[in-house]
């Protein structure tokens, strides 16, 4: 069936020819350059005119290619070399790698690299002794002078996010600006930026225990012009969004998981409904093809359609915009499948003979061909779907952070853990870190998160931190975990839940927000004087080589230890 549908959905590009202006195929070829490709870890460029591919970078761990207006230089992130013995070692680590960021001329064939790591980087050594530099994908300016990327730098369990904004006239970093979120404390990362009238960036995280995703702009010099709250609580997220044009009128164009493009005013915040769909397309060419997708209908993909002279059709591919480019005549469009490279002209698609994908190698293929914008029109053919519902979270949590839970024996099917508190199949930024097994036991660190019917935890199984489903439609995933009557070899605890105790006289007992001494999950919000009293609300957790309780002290909720050795810093009063 699966090759029956293919065969179907070639055979209607046929009608293709009829949207493109049938034109001498080989000039027009030469005209649109090479197209670059990303696979096997490496860049290629193929020349249409002649067929031929040939290989650009030989290093195997480069990342997803973006094209300079001028369509003569292409930057990109790659994994640092310190990263490469941790991952023959252990293959693809769950974390962010460090990366750096290249710069490759097509017309001298010359890479540069203008962004590396620090001299006392290291990586896989462990957590506390780790230091390094993590880069997303680049963005070019749309004049070509400038590039702006996101950078981590990662010091142990610190990590501290900024945009950079390198100038390339100077061969300098010209800002590096602090990533802040007003009203989150818990940041779980920001997407690549994008560059129009301003930079913007997307922000996702927790206010609270509420998911929060937000914008943040800046000028072209990095300086913060606005925050945008998106998303809150258990509404629709993000999936993708763009600068798009409408009346000559630049917006925020975002795609949200119930299917619906909406336009947001970069100054005010203030939300449009656009009056057609928001399509892609050459600026070189603007009246030539163009493209658009929506999520699919099963929610597994996105559905590409191309369009020209009033017509439109339905493409074979549904993958992620980063895997499709526009040619700058705007006659051609071509794609990385799951397969191969495929490029679309004059209502034939050919296959690029010697990109298919290996057996065995996961690594992303992409494409860059030409700079491509994106616009909505006042008016025209595409006409704008019916909002999905966006499911709500019925189910009733059984779980609480710092607990122990476990995978259901029924229904007897193994947990996802993903990078997002979201499925892969329905938001591009969530990655599947793997599975836990039926009976699989974890440590809940934070949540529960509400999005897309589901509610997520995030918890730590075997050293992965990931996020993973509670339960759905009134069927529960996860149950609590009986906590021991004691952590081995420490003292037995001498507290319980409902009871009150108070610290031993003396020194005080820090207060945190998780049950461990890890400061990348857990930040100390007070203290407990000696002789202060508190009353027990759960517990006990074993952590790091304490018995953990979580306490109220006046108001304020946290964990605290027990004791340590051979002494006890708590006691149970009555």
């Amino acid at each position: 069936m699966r090759h029956k549908a293919l065969l179907m959905a070639l055979s209607a590009l046929v009608a293709f020819s009829a949207l493109v202006p049938r034109e001498r195929a080989a000039i027009r070829a030469q005209i649109d350059g090479e197209l670059v490709i990303l696979m096997r870890g490496d860049l290629w460029a193929y020349d249409e005119s002649s067929g031929t591919l040939r290989q650009l970078t030989r290093w195997g761990y480069n990342q997803t290619p973006v094209i300079a207006p001028d369509g003569q230089r292409v930057a990109y992130a790659s994994i640092a070399e310190i990263a490469v013995p941790a991952l023959q070692r252990f293959g693809q680590l769950p974390s962010a790698l460090p990366t750096n960021i290249w710069l490759w001329s097509l017309a001298s064939g010359q890479a540069t690299r203008i962004a590396q790591q620090p001299v006392n980087a290291r990586f896989g050594t462990g957590m506390p002794d780790e230091t390094y530099i993590r880069r997303g994908t680049p963005v070019w300016s749309p004049d070509g002078l400038r590039l702006a990327w996101i950078e981590s730098v990662v010091v142990g369990a610190e990590v501290a996010h900024t945009l950079v904004i390198y100038d390339m006239l100077g061969n300098r970093v010209r800002a590096n600006v602090p990533l802040q979120v007003d009203g989150l404390t818990d940041l779980f990362g920001f997407d690549t930026p994008r560059w129009d009238i301003a930079l913007a960036v997307r922000a996702s995280g927790l206010s609270g225990q509420t998911y929060t995703e937000a914008l943040l702009f800046f000028n072209n010099d990095g300086q913060p012009i606005n925050q945008v709250r998106l998303q809150d609580g258990g509404g629709a997220a993000i999936l993708h969004y763009e600068w798009a044009t409408l009346n000559a009128q630049p917006y925020i164009a975002a795609l949200f998981s119930n299917n619906a493009w909406v336009l947001i005013n970069p100054i005010n915040g203030s939300r449009l409904n656009p009056p057609s769909l928001v399509e892609r397309f050459s600026p070189r060419a603007p009246n030539a093809v163009s493209v658009y997708f929506l999520m699919a209908t099963d929610g597994i993909g996105y559905r590409w359609r191309g369009v020209a002279n009033g017509s439109e059709v339905l493409l074979p591919f549904s993958g992620l915009p980063e895997q499709l480019s526009i040619a700058a005549s705007g006659l051609a469009i071509a794609w990385a499948a799951e397969d191969a490279v495929y490029i679309l002209r004059g209502g034939k698609t050919r296959k690029i003979i010697g990109t298919e994908r290996l057996a065995g190698d996961t690594r992303p293929m992409a494409v860059a061909w030409s700079y491509n914008a994106w616009r909505v029109q006042p008016e025209g053919i595409l006409q704008l779907p019916t909002p999905q519902p966006v499911p709500e979270c019925a189910l009733a949590t059984r779980l609480s952070i710092g607990l122990r839970a476990r995978v259901t024996s029924f229904p007897p099917q193994a947990n996802a853990l993903n990078s997002q508190p979201a499925r892969p199949s329905r938001d591009p930024r969530s990655v599947s870190l793997g599975t836990i097994p039926v009976g699989g036991t974890m440590t809940l660190l934070n949540g529960p998160v509400c999005n897309d019917g589901v509610l997520w935890w995030q918890v730590n199984y075997n050293g992965i931190i990931g996020w993973t489903g509670e339960g759905e439609n009134g069927v529960y995933w996860l149950e609590p975990l009986a906590a021991a009557n004691a952590c081995p070899p420490l003292l037995p605890p001498r507290l319980r839940i409902g009871g009150a105790g108070r610290v031993t006289p003396g020194a005080p007992n820090a207060l945190r927000t998780q049950p461990t001494v890890n400061n990348q999950i857990s930040r100390v919000i007070g203290n407990i004087p000696g002789g202060q009293v508190f009353s027990v609300l759960n517990g006990p957790i074993c952590a790091d080589g304490y018995t953990w309780w979580q306490v109220n002290y006046q108001g304020m909720v946290g964990w605290t230890p027990e004791g340590e050795g051979a002494t006890y810093w708590l006691e149970p009063i009555q």
